[in-house]
């Protein structure tokens, strides 16, 4: 365990498994308190919890459906009564579907852009809440995509609301400055559940595959990143996209 986030109070949605978890764990080892959301996988979230205890960190899971207001609205009311006020958000939790175009239906669409962007602006906005007009920078991080930047054949959905999550960090780190640092993470192919080379086809994990770095990402490479954001080493960085994504994508 390190110091460097002691006696902060961070809250991951997202938080069963992949990139996820692993930030999680990265926040609570840096010596944060953290609050672990979850909507569908009782055991994962027990599995997670257990994790971080065993190495000493400090953590609850809360059980919340981003893409409900109520439940995002009682899910902070509940972290301001048990912890008190939040430092740190990590905007994590999302769902993605490969599918052609003119094959997308609408409840494809609202799928998609539910939990992707209705989810990030109902937890952004009560975060964004609790945390204008501080002194102390507290932090909101959004977990965006390199298909953000890229598109990709199959994707549209998906790269369309992530896009819209990389733009929803632009604007409120520009108008909720100098108090709070907003910022995104936009991963390139990550070794994950949604992304396991084990269940892909040949050419799904060559085009994968096609960065400079030839090979997938860690999910504990881009919770790396959400720690350096979330430190004391981040205080003049917002509005930014920060890219672990192997030389993918080269803005």
């Amino acid at each position: 365990m390190t110091q460097e986030l002691n006696g902060k109070i961070a809250l991951v949605t997202g938080s069963c498994r992949g990139i996820g978890r692993a930030c999680a764990k990265a926040l609570a080892i840096a010596g944060a308190q953290v609050v672990l959301n979850w909507n569908e996988s009782e055991d994962d979230i027990n599995n997670v919890v257990t994790e971080i205890r065993s190495l000493g960190g400090k953590c609850m899971p809360v059980r919340a459906d981003v893409s409900n207001e109520i439940d995002v609205r009682q899910m902070f009311n509940y972290i301001d009564e048990v912890w008190g006020a939040i430092d740190i958000v990590v905007n994590n939790a999302g769902v993605a579907l490969s599918k052609p175009f003119l094959d997308s239906t609408e409840e494809d669409f609202q799928y998609i852009f539910d939990t992707n962007v209705r989810g990030a602006f109902f937890v952004g906005k009560e975060a964004l809440r609790r945390m204008q007009g501080r002194s102390d920078l507290p932090r909101l991080i959004n977990i965006g995509s390199e298909l953000g930047y890229l598109g990709r054949p199959n994707n549209a959905l998906y790269a369309a609301s992530k896009a819209a999550m990389m733009n929803l960090t632009k604007s409120w780190a520009t108008e909720f400055a100098p108090y709070v640092l907003v910022n995104t993470i936009a991963p390139g192919p990550i070794s994950t559940r949604m992304l396991d080379p084990k269940r892909m086809s040949e050419e799904s994990l060559e085009l994968e595959l096609n960065n400079p770095m030839g090979r997938l990402g860690t999910v504990d490479e881009v919770a790396g990143c959400v720690r350096f954001l979330s430190g004391p080493e981040a205080t003049f960085i917002t509005g930014q996209t920060l890219g672990p994504n192997g030389g993918a994508v080269m803005p």
